[in-house]
């Protein structure tokens, strides 16, 4: 019985230890920058809280400020669409655009005046305000692509 207790508890030190000392999964840091008109922050509104959610269900991304120390930013412009005699469409322009800051130790003896980004280029789309959230989710897999090189 005493042995059984022993291998028992011996067992449970392995794996907490084993699971204590595990090492993190690797997160990526993303900054999401969403701008638009006076006349269009609903739709800027609905495209950063989206984008923001779809890209934390991706499971390895943690949402930072432009401030903050990203190691990826998304951004975003939107522009509504109007029809010739003033009245708002129903689609709004929204272009995007992913960079990746580059890692300081690559340019440690340089002196630059502004981060130095990779950018997997711009995208431009006309989508209806009503699909927003479906847009969201497209862009969100499609980052989820671009993390696949870093994984």
């Amino acid at each position: 019985m005493k042995r059984l207790l022993a291998f028992s508890v011996l067992i449970f030190i392995i794996g907490f230890l084993g699971n204590a000392y595990a090492p993190d999964e690797q997160k990526f840091k993303v900054c999401v920058v969403v701008s638009a008109p006076e006349e269009d922050k609903t739709e800027e509104d609905i495209i950063e809280s989206h984008l923001k959610r779809e890209l934390r269900a991706l499971g390895d991304v943690v949402i930072v400020d432009e401030k903050d120390d990203w190691q990826f930013r998304i951004t975003v412009s939107i522009v509504g669409v109007n029809h010739k005699d003033g009245r708002k469409a129903p689609e709004v322009s929204i272009a995007r655009s992913i960079n990746r800051r580059v890692p300081r130790f690559y340019f440690k003896t340089y002196d630059f005046k502004s981060i130095p980004v990779y950018d997997y280029g711009p995208s431009a789309a006309i989508w209806n305000r009503d699909n927003l959230h479906a847009w969201c989710i497209s862009n969100a897999n499609s980052f989820d692509k671009i993390l696949k090189l870093w994984r």
